[in-house]
């Protein structure tokens, strides 16, 4: 399994760029248009994964994880990426770039899910291959599943990105994440795309 980081050796350099993309998203609750991914690669350089890696963090923001799913109150946040890295260095540098509310974010990955099960947010990457064996393995553990591929949410994940007319978007199944033990505010089911109940 192989722990990430930020790797700029002057992630504030970029800082102000992350800030922006971030409250693009859920940082502001900002309307869904805002979002495009084709009218902000073409008006501000940020690509789709940019975009997404900005929603993961803020997905942190507004689901609530049960007391015991942390050691301490100051173990990390382990954010793990199942099956590659589509984020590039986006996503280290967006942590490095943003403070957290709390908990420091850690990044994990690997292609095997026994490595990952004790991540707290947990993506899965797109390819051909139906994920629903591997979610079947984190039933009932307090982990917020992520993913970016048709069906995700009927396979049992929780919240799945979408391409809405070139705008980045995601559907969530609030009665997964119940079985999950997790929380979604209602700020965030506001302005999901569709909600699964």
């Amino acid at each position: 399994m192989e722990i990430l980081g930020a790797t700029s050796k002057r992630p504030w350099v970029r800082a102000g760029y992350w800030a922006t993309i971030f409250l693009l998203c859920l940082g502001g609750l900002l309307p869904p248009p805002l979002y495009s991914a084709e009218e902000t690669n073409e008006a501000q350089q940020y690509s789709e994964h940019e975009i997404k890696a900005a929603y993961l963090l803020n997905f942190i923001k507004y689901v609530e994880w049960p007391n015991d799913a942390f050691e301490s109150d100051d173990s990390p946040f382990r954010l793990g990426l199942l099956g590659g890295n589509p984020f590039g260095e986006a996503l280290a540098e967006l942590i490095a770039a943003t403070a957290p509310d709390q908990r420091k974010i850690t990044i994990q990955q690997s292609d095997d899910i026994a490595d990952l099960k004790t991540c707290h947010l947990l993506f899965f990457v797109k390819n051909e291959t139906e994920h629903r064996a591997t979610l079947s393995q984190l039933a009932k553990l307090p982990v917020l599943t992520v993913g970016e591929q048709q069906a995700f949410t009927e396979m049992g994940g929780i919240i799945n990105f979408l391409l809405v007319d070139s705008k980045v978007r995601f559907e969530i199944s609030t009665k997964t994440a119940k079985k999950h033990d997790l929380k979604i505010s209602s700020r965030l089911l506001k302005v999901s795309h569709k909600v699964y109940k």
